[in-house]
């Protein structure tokens, strides 16, 4: 005699429903998607900057605490096109401290708004490897705070130039339409060696040159 073996009613039709089936194809991601970024920026050359007319301060390198935003749409299969602004500072605040109790406080800001496009050389299940081309312009603000007779008082200026920059990244689909990943980022800001006054006292900007620099950063998109 032979045996039958038959699969109850109901697991019978979860086997054959269109949500188990293995070959059901997923629902594919819109062309839009928004990238939030939060990265570490290191500057490798050397800047300096007069705090006074007989006074120099110089820096072999500087290290930057950044966000990026980056909407972009999908052209193709292997590209797209978007704008990336990104905002970054100086974490530590430097100043000076005098004995009559005067103080000064100085901060560094930075700003780039840029286009970007990236390319999708391959594009396996669950992760997109992407390279990226970024290409716009990039601002340096340097302000400083006084603090004492007869007053406080702040002084600013902005240098700003051409910014470049190649990047590296990965994507990991894992929660859609959510995707997290990470990303390295190298870049070059070209500025003048010859910087403003900054303030009195014969104090001026960081006299920045050409900047070149990377970044690493983590990432959270969002592509309905």
């Amino acid at each position: 005699m032979h045996r039958h073996w038959l699969f109850p009613p109901t697991i019978a039709a979860l086997l054959t429903s269109p949500i188990a089936r293995a070959d059901s194809p997923a629902e594919s991601p819109g062309p839009f998607a928004v990238t939030l970024d939060g990265h570490i920026l290191a500057m490798f050359n050397q800047t300096c900057r007069s705090t006074s007319s007989d006074t120099v301060e110089c820096s072999s390198g500087t290290s930057w605490a950044g966000l990026h935003l980056a909407p972009r749409w999908r052209a193709s299969d292997t590209l797209s096109l978007g704008l990336l602004g990104a905002l970054a500072w100086r974490p530590a605040t430097q100043g000076t401290l005098s004995s009559d109790g005067s103080s000064t406080s100085f901060n560094q800001r930075m700003w780039r708004l840029s286009a970007e496009a990236r390319g999708y050389p391959f594009t396996p299940d669950g992760w997109q490897p992407w390279l990226a081309l970024e290409a716009g312009v990039a601002s340096l603000r340097d302000s400083i705070t006084y603090t004492g007779y007869p007053g406080l008082s702040d002084s600013a200026v902005s240098q700003t130039g051409p910014v470049g920059a190649l990047a590296i990244g990965v994507d990991f689909l894992f929660a859609p339409p959510f995707a997290g990943g990470l990303e390295l980022r190298g870049m070059v800001i070209p500025l003048g060696k010859q910087p403003p006054d900054l303030g009195t006292s014969a104090q001026q900007a960081t006299a920045y040159g050409t900047l070149i620099g990377a970044s690493l950063g983590l990432n959270l998109t969002f592509q309905p």
